[in-house]
């Protein structure tokens, strides 16, 4: 994990919310201890998201908000809500600088794309399909705004197939394709255009990075690029994407 992979998880850590528990936070906290500049980002992001916290709850609703509600006519709203626009204004600005200032950087590049989506495999999603038919995984996909004109490898093809999902990333469908390696073990294949990722892989030769617990690979064919994670190390899953589209 480099420093800015490690901005990027830290981007959703929230000190004093609970145990970081995840493997990557972890380890993203353990590298802000050894490098300074890391550390540096990390104090002045907690401060100001701390300031930014303190200052919603600072903000109340004027008292009697739900009585006035009720009772006043829509004549006269316009006298008493002053106080309301005013604390909306307020809340506003404190959301627009927490967006801003809090907001993860580069949070379209492919990189931040890649640990999101293995994050998401790992966790407790719900596949929209369950079903070991490819061709029905890919009309599902088809008939619900998702990638089904996906190009397997031959030797994915020739793996049975487990369910499908469709995940939003920045207001965009990626589609996620399970395959069966036996053994309760998956094969996640995360589908997405290639012109809405920057920084995704060129070419058709495969990337390999190991991500928390997993090992993927990633490249880009024709407009998609894909990332596929699975668990064992490069070797394991070089075999998947080793042969021809």
């Amino acid at each position: 994990m480099n420093n800015e992979q490690a901005q990027d998880v830290l981007t959703l850590y929230r000190p004093g919310i609970g145990e970081p528990a995840d493997w990557e936070t972890l380890k993203a906290l353990e590298l802000s201890r050894r490098d300074p500049g890391l550390a540096r980002w990390l104090e002045q992001r907690n401060t100001l998201y701390q300031a930014i916290r303190n200052g919603l709850k600072q903000i109340e609703a004027p008292a009697g908000l739900k009585e006035r509600i009720v009772a006043e006519r829509p004549a006269n709203l316009i006298r008493w809500q002053r106080p309301i626009v005013l604390a909306a204004a307020a809340a506003m600005l404190l959301l627009g600088l927490a967006a801003f200032w809090l907001a993860p950087r580069h949070q379209n590049q492919f990189a931040t794309y890649r640990s999101r989506m293995v994050r998401a495999a790992m966790g407790n999603y719900a596949m929209n399909l369950v079903t070991n038919d490819v061709a029905q995984i890919r009309q599902y996909l088809a008939q619900h705004d998702g990638h089904a004109d996906f190009v397997l490898t031959k030797a994915i093809d020739q793996l049975p197939g487990d369910g499908c999902a469709i995940i939003r990333w920045h207001n965009r469908n990626v589609s996620l394709v399970c395959f069966d390696l036996g053994d309760k073990n998956d094969l996640y294949l995360f589908i997405m255009n290639r012109a809405d990722l920057p920084g995704a892989p060129a070419g058709a030769e495969p990337q390999f990075l190991t991500v928390s617990k997993l090992t993927t690979a990633s490249w880009s064919a024709a407009d998609k690029t894909y990332v596929l994670a699975g668990p064992g190390d490069e070797a394991a899953l070089r075999k998947f994407v080793r042969s021809d589209f």
